[in-house]
Parts: structure tokens; C-alpha cells; sequence
């Protein structure tokens, strides 16, 4: 009996378990997942760049990362080191390729990438899997074997993300260099060089690049069409387990973000404290000095007179005569500034006139 009402019990949790699960489903995966972001946050703070390079959207290393991890984990990656990333929703004439050392948090490379003829102009507006389509393909690829064909030193790549671009080794969607990547190309024309729907670089940047990540390292194209980040397997899949060092990188990102906050306060109140301050007011800036306005005999009776003020204002240049500057510069040979002299009743008079 006492067996048969724990069973009872048991079904009934399992029961309101399914239930809630169903009104909130996979809490745990949010759980995970925000662990996930708040490491892939700490490793993009560490990222290192070199003078002259870009700085890399935020928003396109979480999805370039959160893939790279999620391909790891799934054994897809033998050169785990590098990281490659085409950010092709950016111009094609900035340099949007990234190539990070993963052990160093270092960006080696950031260079000019191009994308298919069909693809667009300047920017990248169509992606396509289709063979002949000389349209460029989104998502995530895995490096493969180096040849030399008719454009030179060449890297193969398989795509990994279904059908959005497993047709890729296929397709002969290889990186290789060309004459049409490079500044000089991009101002001539206003737009770079276009390839058959390679992420094709300029001819002294292929070694360098494919040298390091060929033979199973991650390149990832990126473009913000939503169909492919809503469906796409890498960047949705829970990731199971991160690396050794995910605790101390979300601890230092932390620790870092604290720091960063605390300054922004001390900043902020530092410039709140000046707001309340009166601000100084700014003297006019006008171009000629007339040490004379009127009749000097009036101005120095005045000066004389206890009851008088004497004070300058600035004259507009349009309000200048002729008469004025001749006399301004007749007393000094360099003229900076244009001032006239107005005679006023002193306060106590109740009422201000101009003599």
C-alpha cells in the first residue's frame, strides 16, 4: 500500500513536471546558454588587435564564437587554434575579414575579403548554395587542403551549414587571392573586386592566411538574414560544456565590467559637478581694437565723472564704418579686435542711456 502511494506521488510530480516544462520550456537551456554568452563576452574583451585594424562587431563574434564552440564540441575542428571571420554585412571595401589566434586572444590578420559578382556591389545582399550562381554562401565552413590552380596558392572549404552552403566544396567555394582585392581597386572602382562566390583576399595575403588556418580550422561568413540565424544548426544547439578556463573568463570579465562601471560613475558625476557650475561667459571675438568712438573730450569727462561708467562692446563687423577703422588703425598697426566705447548713466541713476 505505502508502495503504491508513492508511485502515486512520483507520477503526479512527473505529471506537474511535463506541465511546467510545457509552459516554460527548456529553462535549463536558457540557464546554459546565458553561462555560454557571459564567456563568449569575457573572450571578446580579451581580444587584442594590432594599430590600423577594425574592431569587430560584438554582436558578429558572440555568433562567430558561440558556432566555433558548438563545432568543437561536436568534433568537427582539428585546428582549433585559429578562428576566421567575414563579416559580410559590412562594406566591401573595409577590411571585414578577422583571422584570431584562439590561444592568444590576438587578431593576426584583419584584410579585405571579397564576395561573389552576384552577391551584390558593394555590399552583400544575396547568398545562394546553387552551383553557377557565382552568388557567395553564409554560415559556417571548416578548412580543408591547399592547391595551386589558375588563381594561384588555394584553400578548399566544406560547408557545414546544410542547406545554406553544404554545396560548397562542390561549388569549388575556395579562399584564394586576387588582383581585385585592394584599396586601389575598391577607389578606382568604388566598390572592391567580385569573385565567382569566393572569400577571395589579395595576392600577398593567401599564404599568410591559408598557411595558418588550413586543414580544419572554422571560417565563418556572416550576415544578419534571419532565416539563416533563426535556423541554422551551430548557432542554436545547446552547448554542452565549455572550456577549462570558462570560470576564470567570466570572473575577470566581471571583475573588468565592475572597474569599467566604478570609472563611468566617478566620470559622470565629475561632469554632473560642472554642469552645476555657472558656466563662464564668452567674450565676443570681433576683428579690429577702436580705441576711439566719440568725442574724446566727452569720453574722458565721462571717465572723470563720478556718476558715469564707461564700458566696451563689441561692434559687429557689418556695423564697422569706415570712420572707425581708419581711426583703429591709425593708433595701432596690429588690429585684432573691433571694440567701441558706450558711455552709461551709473546704476544708482535708476535709468541706462547711451551718451
Amino acid at each position: 500500500m505505502k508502495m503504491k502511494r508513492v508511485i502515486t506521488l512520483l507520477s503526479l510530480f512527473l505529471l506537474l513536471g511535463g506541465a511546467a516544462s510545457a509552459i516554460n520550456p527548456d529553462v535549463g537551456f536558457k540557464k546554459a546558454n546565458s553561462r555560454v554568452d557571459r564567456y563568449i563576452d569575457g573572450i571578446f574583451s580579451q581580444l587584442r588587435y594590432q594599430r590600423g585594424m577594425k574592431r569587430m562587431k560584438a554582436e558578429t563574434f558572440r555568433r562567430a564564437y558561440y558556432g566555433y564552440l558548438n563545432l568543437v564540441e561536436h568534433g568537427k575542428v582539428s585546428n582549433r587554434r585559429y578562428l576566421t571571420v567575414c563579416d559580410f554585412s559590412l562594406s566591401s571595401n573595409t577590411k571585414r575579414l578577422w583571422l584570431i589566434d584562439t590561444r592568444t586572444k590576438k587578431v593576426v590578420i584583419n584584410t579585405l575579403v571579397a564576395h561573389g559578382q552576384r552577391t551584390g556591389e558593394e555590399y552583400a545582399k544575396y547568398f545562394s548554395n546553387i552551383s553557377e550562381s557565382h552568388q557567395s554562401s553564409m554560415g559556417f565552413f571548416i578548412t580543408k587542403q591547399t592547391y595551386s590552380g589558375h588563381n594561384g596558392y588555394s584553400m578548399r572549404m566544406a560547408g557545414m551549414d546544410g542547406r545554406w552552403n553544404s554545396n560548397a566544396y562542390s561549388r569549388d567555394i575556395v579562399m584564394h587571392g586576387a588582383d581585385y582585392v585592394s584599396h586601389a581597386y575598391a577607389r578606382a572602382n568604388k566598390r572592391l573586386g567580385r569573385s565567382w562566390g569566393c572569400p577571395s583576399v589579395a595576392r600577398n595575403m593567401a599564404a599568410p592566411i591559408i598557411d595558418r588556418i588550413k586543414n580544419g580550422s572554422v571560417l565563418f561568413i556572416y550576415h544578419p538574414t534571419r532565416n539563416y540565424l533563426r535556423t541554422s544548426f551551430w548557432l542554436n544547439n545547446r552547448i554542452g560544456r565549455l572550456p577549462r578556463n570558462a570560470n576564470s573568463v567570466i570572473a575577470s570579465n566581471v571583475g573588468a565590467k565592475k572597474v569599467k562601471d566604478k570609472q563611468s560613475k566617478k566620470i559622470k558625476e565629475a561632469e554632473d559637478f560642472l554642469e552645476e557650475e555657472e558656466p563662464a561667459e564668452v567674450a565676443p571675438q570681433p576683428v579690429d581694437v577702436i580705441t576711439e568712438y566719440k568725442d574724446p573730450e566727452a569720453i574722458q569727462a565721462a571717465e572723470k565723472d563720478e556718476n558715469m561708467t564707461v564700458t566696451k562692446v563689441a561692434v559687429a563687423k557689418e556695423d564697422i564704418t569706415p570712420d572707425m577703422k581708419a581711426k583703429a588703425q591709425k593708433k595701432k598697426k596690429v588690429v585684432r579686435k573691433i571694440m567701441k566705447i558706450k558711455v552709461l548713466k551709473n546704476k544708482d541713476s535708476k535709468t541706462d542711456s547711451d551718451k
